[in-house]
């Protein structure tokens, strides 16, 4: 009722009052490109789009919810009448670990609901199938905002080339072609340094409101948005704070409504995931307060200085940079070596963390799970097996799986070039620098994720990787217009090197798609991430279960995977027993319910048969890309389950009902 009259009146806002676009022969070329490009890169990705219906990782719940929310106004689910046949019961349960929460009668899926409600759009257009490539849309308007930003710091052809890099990268394919938050919280966060770039450059408030507003709804996005929202804003104050747009009482007035904007949006992200996702927030804990109550002194630092500074401005009070503040003494002094302390200091930091594997080792507490399992990855690797270690040092390295470590060094250089900018007092070079900084150094130094690829370079996705490519093609561009300065070059070779730079850059993620050890001779094999589709198999299991459930509730035994599919696909109330189930128990369950459950497991010895089923009621085969510590996976795993489907009768037992 509302989503789509909302679209399009967003849209008319954006055409009228965005910004007009060049119209140039090569602007219209190299938008032209971009464009076309990205809808190959879609329809050259939809073979290998996900089933992730079984949850296991983050894309399971948030690919059930948006299917719940294709024909439901909310991802609240009602439990049913489970809740209240579960509350007999001691050892059953309405809701599943951690996944799926009860709030009073409701389950609650667990996360931020902005992709979900996105990719229910999809769902209208295209039912079930529509959900499943909802992100995989979203990840190529990612490459149009790649080539967006880049295009405001260069020319429309030589943008082009961190965006071919990027639809290049493994980790982008793969996260797009899932429901991972990563795709949409890189839009937003590209999105928002480009509008505020804008606004601060030709002194419009206009996209700075548009920056305030797509930075903040990170926080829509996913629960660590105000990490992403503070880097912009501190960017943004940053500029604002030496930009020579406009009077000092202007700027301070922009920035005050970027910060209005900006907060309005994470507070509806917060009421959001508080609303609909209530014990999620209350497990995070420490961790997600820590940062809402850093975001809060950030910005409102910022609020007050711009408040202060309009106050005490006159009408047309000068900049920092004009005649009636210039610097003095010391500081007017030190003011010519600001640039190259800047990239100096940043070349160093982002040099001193990619060097860390030479002098630390990153462990973990005894978490019981994590320890067993890394452990297990290790062992399978042939790696030294100690399941404490966490490779939090190896975040730098892990980037340079994706992007090779040359793309790496250059984007290095691209930073430090973008800091030098900044001290010369080029204002629009701060945004980049924090919207992409911030978020990318806090993951750089505590990414706190399990160290298997590629689900570890999730953290770092949105802004260090993409923050890489664009800023390796900054660095290109500044040696080029380096070159271009010296008249001699008798032997034509620069342009031959400049296009190797920019082929590097667009080709070098193409190194990631192959994995070369020397285990017993030489082995080449390609990434099972980027031909496998996740979780192939899963949308026929589910569908197949929904046929013998029928809608009807359903009591499942053994398993937590399955609750949220059998709830959202099969729209069936569910019971979940982790142990045993009794004959007793299956009588409660009928008498809450008012009618006798469908009894679903995989351990068929867990429910009370009339008569033990000799075979499964139907099998299937689920397959996964695998995990590697050490790289880019190579091998696929994959997962048989054997369900057993019965009918409960009136005195408890369970009549198996056989394969059809």
């Amino acid at each position: 009722m509302t989503a789509l009259p909302l679209a399009a009146v967003l849209t008319a806002a954006g055409w009228i009052f965005g910004p007009e676009g060049k119209r140039d022969g090569r602007s219209a070329l190299g938008g032209g490109i971009a464009v076309a490009g990205a809808g190959i890169w879609f329809i050259s990705n939809l073979p290998w789009v996900a089933e992730y219906l079984i949850v296991r990782r983050d894309p399971g719940f948030l690919t059930l919810s948006a299917l719940w929310l294709t024909d439901h106004p909310s991802t609240d689910m009602p439990s049913g009448g489970a809740a209240a046949a579960a509350s007999h019961l001691g050892n059953v349960l309405a809701d599943a670990p951690e996944a799926w929460n009860l709030n009073g009668d409701m389950i609650q899926p667990q996360g931020a609901k902005l992709l979900p409600a996105l990719a229910a759009v999809g769902g209208w257009v295209g039912g079930e199938s529509g959900v499943l490539a909802a992100n995989l849309a979203i990840g190529a308007i990612g490459l149009l905002a790649t080539y967006v930003l880049a295009r405001r710091m260069m020319g429309p052809i030589a943008a082009l080339v961190p965006a071919l890099g990027l639809s290049l990268t493994v980790s982008h394919m793969w996260l797009s072609r899932a429901d991972y938050t990563e795709p949409i919280t890189m839009v937003l966060l590209l999105a928002a340094i480009a509008w505020a770039w804008q606004g601060i450059e030709e002194g419009r408030i206009v996209p700075l409101v548009a920056a305030g507003i797509a930075s903040g709804a990170t926080f829509l996005a996913r629960v660590d948005g105000p990490l992403f929202a503070m880097g912009v804003a501190l960017g943004v104050g940053a500029a604002l704070a030496v930009s020579r747009t406009d009077s000092l009482r202007w700027r301070s007035g922009a920035l005050l409504a970027f910060v209005i904007a900006q907060v309005a949006l994470t507070v509806a992200g917060h009421f959001s995931i508080w609303r609909w996702s209530r014990a999620y927030v209350a497990r995070l804990g420490s961790e997600a307060r820590d940062l809402e109550i850093v975001y809060v002194l950030v910005v409102g630092a910022l609020a007050l200085a711009a408040l202060i500074a309009m106050l005490r401005a006159g009408p047309r009070a000068p900049g920092p940079l004009t005649s009636a503040v210039r610097p003095r003494g010391l500081i007017q002094r030190a003011r010519p070596y600001l640039p190259h302390a800047l990239a100096g200091t940043t070349l160093a930091v982002l040099l001193g963390l990619a060097s860390r594997p030479l002098w630390m080792t990153g462990h973990s507490g005894p978490d019981d799970f994590q320890v067993k399992v890394v452990a297990f990855w290790q062992q399978a690797e042939g790696l030294p097996v100690d399941g404490t270690r966490t490779y939090s040092e190896h975040t730098i390295t892990w980037v340079s799986y994706y992007l090779t470590w040359p793309v790496v060094l250059l984007g290095f250089a691209g930073f430090a070039i973008a800091a030098w900018r900044f001290g010369r007092g080029r204002a629009p070079w701060a945004v980049l620098l924090g919207g992409l900084l911030v978020p990318s150094l806090l993951y750089v130094v505590r990414p706190s994720i399990m160290p298997d690829q590629v689900w570890a370079i999730r953290r770092l996705t949105p802004s260090l990787v993409v923050g890489l490519l664009i800023l390796a093609a900054v660095a290109w561009q500044a040696l080029l217009a380096r070159w271009r300065r010296r008249a001699d070059d008798p032997d034509g070779w620069r342009p031959i090197a400049s296009i190797a730079i920019a082929a590097l850059i667009a080709a070098s993620p193409l190194a990631g798609w192959i994995s070369v050890k020397y285990d017993n001779g030489l082995s080449v094999r390609l990434t099972s991430a980027l031909y496998l589709a996740e979780q192939r198999g899963a949308r026929e299991q589910i569908d197949t279960l929904c046929a013998y459930v029928h809608g009807r509730p359903v009591v499942l035994v053994g398993t937590s995977s399955h609750l949220g599919a059998v709830r959202a696909v099969c729209g069936s109330p569910v019971i979940l027993s982790l142990r045993a189930v009794e004959p007793d128990a299956i009588r409660t369950i009928a008498e809450a319910f008012g009618q006798s459950p469908v009894a679903i497991t995989r351990t068929v010895e867990d429910v009370p048969w009339l008569e033990i089923p000799e075979s499964p009621t139907f099998s299937s085969t689920v397959y996964y890309s695998g995990n590697s510590v050490a790289g880019l996976p190579v091998e696929i795993s994959q997962q048989a389950f054997n369900w057993y489907v019965g009918q409960a009768l009136t005195d408890g037992t369970v009549e198996f009902v056989p394969g059809r």
